[in-house]
């Protein structure tokens, strides 16, 4: 796809928000790209009234009531930045994991490559069960 204004960018953001296909979306691209441009048409389609919605480059992690997206089990949505992050490790002392696994979370992760999260799968004792490991990197 190749979007030749704002415009086209703010529409894709905002259709994306009304299908509510993902949880958690993954901004990967060269600085300037328009990762935050993009960010900032998401939230305000979530509904986020702040004005002035800037990466939260320094603070690493910004959160935000939802308002178009109650209704599907959706009531905040936390905006990541991971450029400044040596290593994914530094994300746990953030609580990323306890806001990973809460259904009613959005995650929109600026520099979502730069995370690192291996995860190994292992057979139990019973055929049914896998033990799996999580180690971020």
């Amino acid at each position: 796809m190749i979007f030749k204004s704002l415009e086209e960018t703010k529409r894709f953001a905002e259709e994306l928000v009304k299908e509510n296909k993902g949880r958690v979306f993954a901004l990967v691209g060269d600085l300037g790209a328009g990762k935050t441009t993009f960010s900032q048409f998401f939230l305000r389609a979530l509904g986020v009234e702040k004005e002035h919605l800037t990466s939260p480059t320094f603070l690493i992690i910004k959160s935000y009531p939802v308002k178009s997206l109650r209704d599907h089990g959706a009531s905040r949505v936390y905006h990541i930045d991971c450029y400044r992050l040596h290593n994914s490790k530094e994300l746990l002392d953030l609580k990323f994991e306890e806001i990973l696994n809460n259904p009613q979370n959005i995650l929109l992760i600026e520099w979502a490559d730069k995370i690192k999260v291996w995860l190994y799968f292992k057979h139990s004792n019973l055929p049914e069960e896998r033990e799996i490991e999580i180690e971020y990197k």
